[in-house]
């Protein structure tokens, strides 16, 4: 069983949430910050299965009546099963069509697993993890316990057993007197003695003793018929039961006689039957495909021609065509040149004609003034500015001066009557706060338009979608969050497609220079061949024998000597036979460099070979990451669907939303200005009323709708006249002295200015005396003739560098023209009259052309071998169905696979009868009591039901009345023993015995717990040695290999030793082959030891059990990187055999899964 999809509709703070968990399989990674809710799907998980509790903390935002969390899961057999759980009383799980399910339905789906025993056995946390680390060490180490506790997931295994050994201490010990049985034991035997003590004589007692026993003999006689009558009564009730399921069951038995001959089928027979029959068409429709498509790609192979010359010259032309565009420059650039030079050419004629002068360019250096001379003109030109200027001002002067001193001396005797200024004081203090209203509307109003123009403005640039200030803050907008999300994960997704594409680069550059280093090896000079070396040797020992004639039996033999003097080409025997040496010696060496270029050969040969085989990897990683970058993209475009806009990047997004929030919270601001400014308007309006009857009761007409400033501005008018008149007078005295004596002054600036002037013309006749120029020319004619002669000599320097460029380009545009006859001479080409460019842009385009016909025909032809591939094994895959749909003939009995649904329905119905003639069966069984069932279906069948029914109410009425009878019998004997008891002496033996009574009773409940107690702590020590036993082997080979990857390969292994008791106990091996026990552990190592024994305990499980989602909550807090990655690949190892759900909070956690797990083995998800 596994989980597919987990939705928390209505638990914690989760609404409507849903979780994907088998889109692609694998280590299903849940993600979720602190907070977030990863606590809260655990708990879902747990109250799906098992119900809610009575008090649920998950309640805080949805109503209890409202709680609710579902799932769809898929069963061992392939079927979908979708449950969701309610907090109700009664009805609480329901299915797909709202039908409620029995909660025996998921107990059976469970295999009947406690909440408890699910949550230790396929629930792992940092808590347990630790906690399982702690126990190994508590339990030093011992076998079965950690086998037991790892595989069981019970973390304190050693506590249990303890505290069973110290509840049966407690309550008995052999040869202890204070246990609690012991004490129990004692205490009865001293209420025996006092028992026994007590003395009871009278004759009354005796008597009332008789009297109990004969009442006491009624009692149990009444008793005992009653029992006969109950049981009387039901056997009759039992017999009345059975007689129509007794009949049914002959029933049944009649049916399933007729259908004897119908053979039993599996259950997944017709599963296997419809499967097998719609592949086989499937297989044929495929087959029939494959060929058609065959067909076509033959034809269309045999249609293709391809230009084998053309394609032989491609590198020249795709070089010249890489050259057009700077050719098309270079001549376009001669154009520009050529109508540049005509322009420089009528420039200078002009320059010239304006000078009045012939001269030539290279004649122009003479004629250009120099920088001193062109910086003491501009110096003179500046001080005459500066004088002219000082002259006018000092003209200005004395004018506004004589103008000043008339307009005062007339002011003086204009001076006006004063008005009454107390009545204007009071009129003016009441508008007075008028101005301060004023000002605020305008301020409001220039805030308003100022806000109406940026949000327009804002609008307007916004883009992306047709937006205004009314649907604008109701845009549904996503969070700036949501954009950070999107760029973190497109930023991924782009980095993970450049990664793959760099490194599907690398590996095609590293298969290039392979097979060029496999070429360039292959072409080299040849070297000797062991022919050659045995040759070699010959000559060795031909002159070696020769010597040793000489030497040893002084004979020697010409003929012989003189021939191998030959065939050495040495002068004497021993310069031959030295000779002979060494080339002997140089062919061995040329031998062993053969021996080494072929060992390097064969290298080549397998790296290309292994590089190909990543190429083909690479590619694949490379189309994944463009598809989940794709994929990303799609997300980013679902995300902006609500709001009808067509993002562009998140990062530009951002600035986007950032923009449109800043206008929404204009909009919003102006909307607030604008009541502001509606309020100061209608005070405003207020208060000039009052202003104005103010002012008309004052005695001065004033119009209504004045605003406070024109109405203060009318007050000021008369109110302040009187006081600027009495200050006015003196005013204008003093500046009628001050004009004359400023008079005065200007008139000696105007003559110190004329001065200047006359020594300024002095040195100006003297400057353009050197220039040649005349001294009576104005300034501006002089600066006129200056530039004249600089812009020639700069028109005649920029002509001759124009002539040189255009020699260059010149030189570039024949050559590439050479260049393109010569590649159609090679081609055997008739251009005709096109130009070199046209006939390029041709030969270019024709190449296209064949070169797509080329890809085209190994692309077919690479298809035609997939295609024959899958058509072979269509053909397998039909051959194949055929057999198996035999062999369910032969299974059914059937001659052809058509007979076999009708014997489909026949089977299973006799598999329900069967079903139902078992439960009646059961029934019956049950209602027999333990008695033989063909006895009681034969004693019950041979009575009526009517006879049954009638002696049902005889026997009821009887008993009726012995009931009665029994009541008055019961009264009698209470009263006889409260009289009995009320004799002396009698009542102490009475309470002593009930003390013995309830001592006993003590004690049989005290010897019943210490017997449990007893048995558990055996059978638990029995468990775990037969747990150990059976699984030691399988358990701790797939523990150790887990703990030797989790390690990186410091622990290569877990064995059995045993310790000075002769205890089995647990060891890693280490790397150097030495035993580590548990005791010289770190707690990391620990805690990796038991995680290694918990997967190894449950993949052993999953190996003969159905599966069960595996849940693992943030183990990896403690582990350092490299173990967490290797952690994670031996979870989503185990993802292979059943659901891994890993639950974290670390991001880091994310990025390793991602880097080092299989795209396709991992899912993650995120709260």
């Amino acid at each position: 069983m596994k989980i597919n999809t987990l939705k928390l509709k209505a638990y914690g703070h989760f609404t409507g949430t849903e979780l994907q968990l088998e889109q692609n399989g694998g280590l299903q990674l849940i993600y979720g910050p602190n907070e977030a809710g990863k606590s809260t799907a655990l708990r879902a998980l747990t109250t799906l299965f098992y119900g809610f509790d009575h008090q649920t903390r998950d309640g805080f935002l949805h109503q209890n009546k409202d709680l609710a969390v579902g799932a769809c899961l898929e069963l061992d057999s392939g079927q979908q099963w979708e449950i969701t759980r309610y907090k109700r009383r009664k009805n609480d799980l329901l299915d797909a069509s709202n039908s409620p399910v029995p909660q025996e339905a998921v107990n059976r789906l469970m295999s009947g697993m406690s909440r408890d025993m699910f949550s230790a056995m396929f629930g792992i946390s940092h808590d347990n993890l630790r906690a399982g680390g702690k126990e190994i060490l508590r339990a030093q180490g011992h076998l079965g316990q950690a086998l037991f506790s790892a595989a069981a997931g019970i973390m304190h295994l050693r506590r249990v057993r303890e505290d069973l050994h110290k509840r049966a201490d407690e309550l008995f010990r052999p040869r202890a007197s204070s246990t609690r049985i012991m004490q129990k034991k004692s205490s009865m035997a001293e209420l025996g003695r006092e028992l026994r003590q007590a003395s009871i004589k009278p004759e009354r007692w005796k008597n009332l003793q008789n009297e109990l026993k004969q009442k006491l003999h009624q009692k149990q006689n009444t008793l005992s018929r009653l029992k006969q009558l109950e049981a009387d009564l039901a056997w009759h009730s039992t017999c009345i039961r059975a007689l129509p399921r007794i009949a049914r069951r002959r029933d049944l038995l009649r049916q399933l006689g007729e259908l004897e001959h119908v053979p039993r089928l599996e259950q997944d027979f017709s599963q296997r039957r419809v499967k097998a029959a719609s592949s086989l068409e499937n297989a044929r429709q495929d087959r029939r495909d494959r060929q058609k498509e065959l067909q076509d790609l033959e034809q269309e192979l045999s249609e293709l021609e391809i230009d084998s010359g053309l394609i032989r010259f491609a590198p020249r032309i795709r070089t010249l065509s890489g050259q057009v565009a700077l050719i098309q420059q270079a001549m376009q650039e001669l154009q520009d040149l050529e109508a540049e030079k005509i322009t420089l050419e009528q420039t200078i004629q002009d320059k010239k004609a304006m000078l009045g002068s012939s001269v030539s360019c290279s004649d122009m250096d003479h004629l250009a003034p120099d920088r001193k001379h062109q910086s003491r003109i501009q110096e003179l030109a500046s001080e005459k500015s500066s004088l002219d200027q000082k002259a006018s001002q000092a003209r200005e002067s004395m004018l506004e001066q004589a103008r000043i001193l008339r307009l005062c001396r007339r002011d003086l005797k204009k001076m006006p009557p004063l008005p009454d200024i107390e009545l204007l004081d009071a009129v003016s203090k009441k508008l007075t706060s008028g101005e301060d209203l004023q000002d605020k509307i305008r301020k409001a109003g220039e805030k308003v338009q100022s806000l109406q123009l940026q949000i327009q403005a804002g609008i307007s640039s916004l883009g992306l979608a047709s937006l205004d200030s009314r649907s604008l803050p109701g845009l549904p907008l996503p969070l700036p969050e949501s954009l950070e999300r999107m760029q973190s994960l497109l930023d991924a997704k782009e980095k993970q497609l450049e990664s793959a594409r760099h490194k599907h680069q690398e590996l095609n550059q590293e298969l290039a220079d392979r097979q060029a280093e496999l070429e360039r090896r292959q072409k080299e000079h040849a070297l000797p061949l062991p022919r050659d070396l045995e040759s070699r040797r010959k000559v060795r020992d031909q002159g070696w024998s020769l010597i040793k004639k000489s030497w040893l039996q002084g004979t020697q033999s010409p003929e012989e000597i003189h021939e191998y003097l030959h065939q050495t080409g040495g002068e004497d025997l021993a310069s031959s036979f030295e000779q002979s040496i060494s080339e002997l010696d140089q062919t061995t060496d040329q031998m062993l460099d053969r021996a080494h270029h072929l060992a390097r050969l064969k290298a080549l040969h397998d790296e290309i070979q292994a590089c190909s085989q990543k190429i083909d990897q690479a590619s694949k990683d490379l189309d994944k990451a463009g598809a989940d970058y794709q994929q990303a993209c799609r997300e980013w475009q679902a995300l902006w669907s609500e709001t009808g806009i067509e993002p562009l990047s998140p990062r530009e997004m951002q600035a986007w939303l950032y923009r449109a929030q800043e206008l929404i919270r204009q909009v919003q601001e102006k909307q607030q200005y604008q009541q502001a400014l509606e309020e100061y308007e209608q005070e405003l309006q207020s208060l000039c009323t009052q202003g104005a009857k103010a002012l008309e009761s004052a005695g001065y007409s004033a119009a209504q709708g004045h605003d406070p400033a024109t109405l203060n501005r009318i007050i000021d008018k008369y109110r302040d006249r009187a006081r600027d008149d009495l200050a006015a007078a003196d005013l204008l005295r003093k500046e009628i002295r001050s004009a004359e004596k400023k008079l005065q002054k200007a008139g000696e600036q105007a003559g110190a200015v004329q001065e200047d002037l006359n020594t300024w013309r002095q040195n100006w006749i003297r400057a353009l005396e050197s220039l040649s120029l005349d001294p009576d020319s104005d300034i501006r004619t002089v600066q006129e003739e200056i530039q004249l002669r600089q812009d020639l000599f700069a028109a005649c320097g920029r002509m001759r560098s124009l002539q040189q460029r255009k020699a260059g380009l010149e030189q570039k545009v024949r050559e590439f023209e050479s260049a393109v006859q010569g590649l159609v001479q090679e081609l055997k080409r008739n251009p005709g009259r096109a130009s070199p460019l046209e006939i390029l842009e041709a030969l270019a385009l024709e190449l296209d052309q064949e070169e797509k016909k080329q890809s085209r025909q190994e692309h077919l032809q690479q298809e035609r071998r997939k295609i024959r591939t899958k058509l072979d094994q269509a053909e397998g895959r039909i051959q194949t169905l055929q057999r198996e749909l035999e062999q369910l003939c032969r299974e059914a009995g059937a001659e052809h696979p058509e007979e076999l649904p009708a014997l489909e329905e026949k089977a299973a119905m006799k598999q329900e009868l069967r079903t139902e003639l078992r439960q009646q069966e059961e029934q019956l069984q049950e209602l027999a009591g333990g008695e033989d069932l063909e006895k009681f279906i034969n004693d019950a069948s041979a009575r009526d039901m009517q006879e049954l029914q009638a002696l049902s109410t005889e026997l009821a009425e009887e008993k009726e009345e012995l009931e009665k009878k029994r009541e008055e019998i019961i009264s009698e004997h209470a009263t006889l023993e409260k009289e009995l008891q009320d004799l002396d002496g009698t009542s102490k033996a009475a309470d002593i015995s009930q003390q013995i009574q309830e001592q006993k009773s003590e004690l049989e409940q005290e010897v019943q717990e210490y017997i449990q107690l007893r048995l558990a702590e055996a059978i638990l020590s029995s468990e775990m040695e037969r747990f150990r036993q059976a699984n030691q082997g399988p358990v701790l080979e797939m523990a150790g290999k887990t703990l030797n990857r989790i390690t990186l390969g410091s622990l290569t292994g877990i064995y059995a030793d045993y310790d000075q008791r002769g205890e089995p106990v647990l060891k890693a091996l280490r790397m150097d082959g030495t035993g580590l026990g548990v005791e010289e552990m770190s707690d990391g190592t620990r805690d990796q030891l038991f995680l290694a024994l918990r997967l190894g305990g449950i993949r052993h499980y999953l190996d003969n059990n159905p599966p069960f989602p595996f849940i693992v909550d943030d183990i990896l807090v403690h582990f350092d990187d490299e173990r967490s990655a290797q952690t994670l690949q031996e979870l989503a190892l185990l993802s292979k055999q059943t659901q891994v759900l890993f639950f974290t909070h670390h991001t880091h956690l994310l990025h390793l899964a991602r880097q080092h797990l299989d795209p396709a083995r991992l899912q993650i998800h995120e709260l």
